[in-house]
């Protein structure tokens, strides 16, 4: 099964949102995946393609 990881740092100064940060973070409950879709290799494959061609020409 392929997986996706995205990062991004944020900084969070209204009390607020901070709260509503912690209630998510301590939220327990399961979460359902965004797609029940599996890829196949062959999709895999590309997907890891353009995400390669991506960087590399991000870097220039």
């Amino acid at each position: 099964m392929s997986t996706s990881v995205f990062e991004k740092e944020f900084v969070l100064t209204d009390p607020v949102a901070i709260r509503n940060f912690l209630k998510l973070e301590l939220d327990d409950s399961p979460v359902a995946p965004i797609s029940q879709t599996s890829y196949t290799a062959q999709e895999r494959d590309r997907s890891e393609k353009l995400l390669s061609q991506f960087l590399s020409h991000s870097k220039h």
